[in-house]
């Protein structure tokens, strides 16, 4: 019987931290800023899901090009990537004119700034492409994955799906 109430008794002091930790409006609970970050995040993931989805099957109709030698993939990359450039930096305006919460302000302009980077880098590849400069081109893929790597802890920290990721 002793030692059934001094499991209980551990049991129950071990419940008590763990409880106390949960209900003191972290990210997931129900205060005021909890909803805040809920409704930014509910209007910028959509805007992130559609460039994705965009990134996602242009890289699938290159084979994510890491090398300028096939004609085609070069005349592919002058015709698809100025789009596709285009509809980012519409996407980032519309990101950029979020009001995100003062607790995720820092990591949503660490997010702006690597989404911004990656557009760029995409863009150079239609110069790289008319130059056939395949060493540069090669040089790509590495930073855009380096940028990925880097954004998706934040992603992950501050609750998103779609931003920061590449889904």
């Amino acid at each position: 019987m002793a030692r059934k109430l001094r499991f209980f008794a551990v049991l129950f002091a071990c419940a008590i931290p763990i409880v106390l930790v949960d209900g003191c409006g972290g990210s997931g609970g129900s205060s005021p800023e909890a909803a805040v970050r809920a409704q930014f995040i509910a209007q910028a993931d959509p805007i992130c899901r559609q460039v994705n989805a965009k990134r996602v099957a242009f890289n699938a109709s290159l084979g994510y090009a890491t090398s300028l030698s096939k004609s085609r993939t070069r005349s592919a990359i002058e015709r698809e990537v100025p789009a596709l450039v285009a509809y980012e930096r519409q996407a980032l305006v519309q990101l950029q004119a979020l009001k995100a919460p003062t607790s995720m302000a820092a990591n949503w302009q660490a997010i702006l700034s690597g989404l911004r980077q990656i557009s760029t880098n995409t863009g150079r590849l239609v110069s790289y492409a008319k130059s056939n400069n395949v060493k540069a081109s090669a040089r790509i893929a590495p930073l855009d994955r380096g940028i990925w790597l880097k954004l998706l802890p934040i992603a992950a920290r501050e609750g998103f799906a779609h931003c920061g990721r590449l889904t």
